[in-house]
């Protein structure tokens, strides 16, 4: 298994662009199995590849999970982040 980060500090800068167009990419001409996790607030990578009612199930999800509240739990970022002398998250 092979991963993949896009990352940059600034905003426009083409990180969604790029991240979407190379999972389709990979999994189009390549025949891969891709996972893309949408890490940014404003959920555009989710947007572009989810249709309108798949956007709203996940989004407004009744339960309230989201991968976000998981990797918190499971991390304790939190509790590592005060340890560390971080701002509190």
């Amino acid at each position: 298994m092979k991963a993949i980060s896009i990352f940059n500090n600034k905003g426009g800068v083409g990180k969604t662009t790029v991240l979407c167009n190379l999972a389709a990419y990979f999994q189009i001409y390549l025949g891969k199995k891709v996972l893309v996790i949408d890490g940014d607030p404003q959920c555009n990578t989710t947007t572009y590849v989810l249709d309108e009612e798949q956007f709203m199930n996940v989004c407004y999800e009744p339960t309230g999970f989201t991968i976000a509240v998981e990797v918190r739990a499971k991390y304790k970022i939190e509790e590592k982040c005060q340890e560390a002398r971080y701002i509190k998250v």
